[in-house]
C-alpha cells in the first residue's frame, strides 16, 4: 500500500537527455497524463520525429528560445534535486 506522506514523483521530466534536449531544441514534460513535446522554431524535422518515434502520441508546443531555455533549466533542476 502506497504512503500518503510519500514525497510526489518527480514533476514533469519524461526521460529525453540534457544534452539531447538542449543541443536539438526539444524537451519532453509529463503535464498530468498528457506528454508535451515543447521544441524551438528551429527544431529539425529529425529530431521531432525522434521524440515522435520515442513517444508515440504526444502534444507539440512551438516556444521561443527564451521560453525554451527557461522551461529546460527549470525542468531539469527540479528532478535532479529529487
Amino acid at each position: 500500500m502506497p504512503d500518503a506522506l510519500a514525497p510526489a514523483p518527480p514533476p514533469q521530466l519524461a526521460g529525453l537527455s540534457y544534452a539531447f534536449a538542449r543541443e536539438r531544441g526539444a524537451l519532453v514534460r509529463r503535464e498530468g497524463e498528457a506528454l508535451v513535446c515543447l521544441h524551438r522554431a528551429e527544431a529539425d524535422l529529425a529530431t521531432l520525429l525522434e521524440v515522435q518515434r520515442l513517444y508515440g502520441d504526444i502534444a507539440w508546443q512551438q516556444i521561443d528560445d527564451a521560453s525554451f531555455e527557461r522551461s529546460l533549466q527549470t525542468t531539469y533542476r527540479e528532478n535532479a534535486s529529487m
